[in-house]
């Protein structure tokens, strides 16, 4: 094991037995107060948790790391973000969170080289949702055995939690050390009419059960999903999205969707069916209902053989959507994740694992995340480029990270999709061959 000093102990005997025992009884206190996270969660948070819907954050390392460096990221990391620590009672502001109950979801691993990484990541975080007493985050390590290789990285640091507790918005500022408030938005700014109230609850309630029908037909047993990451230079983005007069973020959406499609043999010959996160808090439309800052919007890009025609009514589709009615399918969403809470608590025996791997027809999840920039002490030693996804079992997803330079396409979709990734890195470089 590589020494560190801060772990290394020279008094040894009763002092220390006296220390452990305080530490054991420190432990079992909070075991004490360890309740049910799932009764803090709104009915969005409880839905995603559900869906053992996760997300990650990932990043090389260019200095030494050892299991003692991952706790105090860990402990940093719950005093900028206190909603880790959700299933703890009295946690404030999570600065004096035990130590010792991060240590045990921290871990670190030797490997011989990062060659395929971040893409060797297990995103889905099975053991998140399997292990009652513990926060429901993880913070690992993979560590070059020989020291630091050709670029200077000598390993590479992952956050992951369950998407209940943590967005791209929270992402982006606890890469630059900044403590992330989730807070619940004005209730009466988002107010909805009672009519309105009651069109989404009626609909909600009559949806719901169908939903779980439709499940059950229509979703495997099993799933393949799994991840996979690639970085793209903001210069070669800027030129293309340039040449065809749309936005970076109707590029990128327009190539994942177009790409993946192969012509229609991958999701569809005539549209493809996209549910995507708006995370532009400046917009005035209503945020998430009571937790995330994201606002889910949905929409349909209609299939051409011609790219260029494709991507340009995709722009025109993203702008028409967000310019007319763009709370609908949030308001919706808000009223069916809630309806879904009550029929599983009163009728348990409806729900299996399939009833939230059902995608409701989406071909695609696509977000773009807020800008992410590596300062301050929590990423200190941490290096451009950075990767933030997410994984759900039952959804295909990109998420777009912009950094100073580059921007990361981070996937986790349905085995087959990720077979096809690297035609979306193709397409760009077509593209781009073409203006020059």
């Amino acid at each position: 094991m590589a020494y560190c000093p801060n772990i290394f102990f020279t008094n040894v005997g009763a002092f220390e037995k006296r220390m452990l025992k305080k530490s054991e009884q420190k432990i079992e206190h909070f075991k004490q107060v360890w309740h049910d996270p799932l009764s803090d969660f709104s009915d969005n948070q409880w839905y995603f948790y559900q869906a053992r819907h996760t997300v990650f954050f990932t990043a090389f390392a260019k200095d030494k790391i050892c299991k003692e460096n991952l706790i105090d990221l860990a402990k940093t990391l719950v005093s900028l973000a206190p909603q880790l620590c959700t299933g703890y009672s009295n946690v404030g502001d999570g600065n004096d969170f035990p130590r010792q109950i991060l240590e045990k979801i921290c871990s670190i691993k030797t490997v011989k080289d990062l060659d395929g990484y971040p893409n060797k990541w297990d995103v889905e975080g099975k053991e998140m949702f399997s292990s009652s007493g513990l926060p429901l985050f993880r913070v690992k390590a993979v560590v070059r055995e020989n020291g630091a290789d050709a670029d200077g990285r000598k390993a590479m640091i992952m956050v992951l939690s369950t998407h209940s507790l943590m967005e791209g918005a929270d992402a982006a500022l606890i890469s630059q050390s900044k403590k992330s408030f989730n807070k619940k938005p004005d209730e009466e700014e988002n107010k909805l009419s009672f009519f309105t109230r009651a069109h989404y609850k009626i609909t909600s309630a009559i949806i719901a059960p169908l939903q779980i029908i439709a499940a059950e037909i229509s979703v495997s047993k099993n799933y393949d999903v799994t991840n996979k990451s690639f970085i793209v230079e903001h210069k070669k983005l800027r030129r293309v999205a340039k040449s065809l007069n749309i936005s970076r973020r109707a590029l990128m959406f327009s190539l994942v969707a177009f790409a993946l499609n192969i012509g229609g043999r991958g999701f569809s010959k005539k549209a493809i069916s996209i549910v995507y996160a708006d995370m532009d808090t400046v917009r005035d439309y209503k945020i998430n209902s009571d937790f995330f800052k994201f606002h889910t919007m949905d929409c349909k890009f209609k299939v051409t053989k011609d790219f260029a025609k494709f991507a340009q009514n995709a722009a025109k589709t993203l702008t028409n959507v967000e310019s007319n009615n763009p709370d609908k399918s949030q308001n919706f969403l808000d009223a069916l994740f809630a309806a879904h809470r009550f029929y599983k608590k009163h009728f348990p025996f409806l729900y299996s694992d399939k009833t939230f791997r059902f995608s409701a027809g989406y071909h695609l999840n696509l977000s773009l995340t807020p800008p992410q920039r590596l300062n301050g002490d929590f990423t200190k030693g941490l290096s451009e480029p950075i990767y933030c996804g997410a994984y759900n079992p039952g959804l295909n997803i990109c998420v777009f990270v912009p950094g100073r330079t580059a921007t990361s396409f981070n996937f986790a979709m349905a085995k087959h999709h990720i077979d096809n990734v690297d035609k979306v890195e193709t397409l760009l470089d077509e593209l781009d061959k073409a203006i020059k």
